[in-house]
């Protein structure tokens, strides 16, 4: 069965292990005082929120790839051994601004603002009269569709909230 932890990435830190290819690193993330094995590789930075599905596996969490077996369930203290095995995927959201996947979302959302612009100057909702004006309601229209197919919508008011609240959020999916 796989468990869920959210929160917020304290630290992460890597870990030398052996392998039957050489000496690899292996990244750790510490998140709700849980320490998470993120694998080989990982995108996550300091102060980024996370919805991660693991595993109890090998002495600690796992970060699973792929589907989870079983309901997700919460995860309890520190040293609760959960029950499950399951391949493991890192979390999709958010997207971090620096990931390679943000060109390809880019990319979507501008041909998606493209469209919807087109269609509501077509439709007389807006009424664009010179080129930049077109282009400036494009690019208003790409970095929205951007900001919710990456995620970083959520991050963006989940920081302001913070803030609000007078919490500290560093490198929130930065």
């Amino acid at each position: 069965m796989s468990e869920v932890i959210t929160g917020v990435i304290d630290s992460i830190t890597t870990q030398d292990v052996q392998t039957k290819f050489g000496q690899k690193q292996v990244y750790h993330a510490m998140i709700n005082g849980h320490d998470v094995n993120l694998g080989f590789k990982t995108e996550c930075i300091i102060g980024q929120q996370v919805t991660f599905n693991v595993e109890h596996k090998y002495g600690g969490y796992q970060l699973l790839q792929g589907a989870p077996t079983g309901t997700p369930t919460e995860v309890g203290p520190p040293g609760t051994p959960p029950v499950g095995a399951s391949k493991a995927t890192k979390a999709a959201f958010p997207v971090a601004t620096n990931a390679r996947e943000m060109s390809i979302v880019r990319q979507s959302a501008l041909n998606r603002a493209v469209e919807s612009v087109a269609l509501l100057v077509e439709k007389g909702v807006i009424t664009l009269t010179t080129e930049s004006a077109y282009q400036e309601k494009v690019l208003e229209f790409a970095y929205f569709y951007t900001d919710f197919g990456t995620g970083q919508r959520e991050a963006k008011a989940a920081a302001a909230q913070a803030a609000y609240a007078g919490q500290e959020v560093h490198n929130v999916a930065a």
